[in-house]
């Protein structure tokens, strides 16, 4: 198995095909072809770690570098999204070991105009908490806001709306979950279902920007340049899409 870091423009046709056919194989029936630049609705990735083994994609952890407001701080952060692991190749510890290259990479990868990392974070369904947890990961509780394509908003009437869209439940991508539960498995798909983001007009750019509000949904943070001990109080805003 070869494991390689790369980044997002940096993509040779060969492996936009291979994460392709992982992301198809896994959601096309119910949520349609994968979509490099607009993943499900979700924001992009910057940085792709994937384990390849004769020439297939076996796994893939994406994040990307974004400046967050948390309470009155700035903060750098590797949104963190696209976990997911082939159904043949889980429970063999593939899912961990692409989150430790994931998460070292987010301490030595440098992306041009981006900021670096000062630590992973990430949202995902409960019952896989439990995997991020053994490879480095910590809860925290905060309150969050995003930018979201959930059907569910309610106008301000300046173009913003509030509320609890599918976008925040945390609720992870189909089959997902039942890996990283369970101690030492690999995660299927290990954080939010594509049909979360929801594909309403907002993000399609013929309506009022829809904004989510999401509070008891599973948040997650590693260290990057600095230590889990060190993150901010206060809410967070992701200001802009989720991972």
């Amino acid at each position: 198995m070869m494991f390689r870091t790369v980044l997002h423009s940096d993509l040779s046709r060969r492996e936009l095909e291979c994460l392709r056919d992982l992301f198809d194989g896994e959601y096309f029936r119910e949520h349609g072809p994968w979509d490099p630049d607009a993943p499900y609705g979700y924001a992009p990735a910057d940085v792709h770690v994937g384990v390849f083994s004769d020439g297939r994609l076996l796994g893939h952890v994406g994040f990307q570098l974004r400046s967050i407001a948390v309470g009155v701080c700035d903060v750098a952060v590797a949104g963190t999204g696209g976990v997911l692991v082939r159904k043949e190749s889980r429970g063999i510890g593939l899912g961990a070991a692409l989150m430790r290259r994931a998460q070292a990479s987010m301490r030595s990868f440098d992306v041009p105009g981006k900021p670096k990392a000062e630590f992973g974070y990430l949202g995902c369904r409960p019952e896989v908490v439990p995997f991020y947890q053994a490879t480095g990961w910590r809860r925290i509780d905060v309150v969050e806001c995003h930018v979201s394509m959930g059907e569910k908003r309610v106008s301000t009437g300046e173009g913003n709306a509030v509320g609890k869209g599918p976008g925040s439940a945390g609720k992870g991508p189909g089959s997902a979950g039942k890996g990283p539960g369970s101690a030492g498995k690999d995660p299927g798909s290990a954080g939010k279902d594509p049909g979360d983001a929801g594909k309403g007009p907002a993000d399609a750019g013929d309506g009022p920007v829809s904004i989510v509000v999401s509070e008891g949904a599973p948040v997650l943070i590693c260290a990057a340049s600095r230590d889990v001990g060190e993150w901010p109080a206060g809410p967070v805003d992701l200001r802009g899409k989720p991972w």
